[in-house]
């Protein structure tokens, strides 16, 4: 497996997310990243980040960023 680092942004067919959990925490399947495509869910009248586990080869590395402000 490639070396992926949370906040790492990646592609996944034409989406592009940003990784949120590794495997190694337990709560991401093997060979699988946590992947995080700016969606949210209410909780209690808030709103929390909703993520996805995407098998890590279907990840594309994104190194392209535009910034504004």
């Amino acid at each position: 497996m490639k070396e992926r680092k949370i906040g790492q942004f990646v592609q996944v067919d034409k989406h592009v997310g940003v990784i949120v959990g590794l495997p190694d925490n337990g709560e991401i399947p093997d060979e699988h990243l946590a992947v995080w495509f700016g969606e949210t869910i209410d909780k209690n009248g808030a709103p929390v980040p909703y993520a996805r586990t995407v098998p890590e080869e279907y990840c594309i590395s994104s190194n392209e960023i535009e910034f504004y402000h």
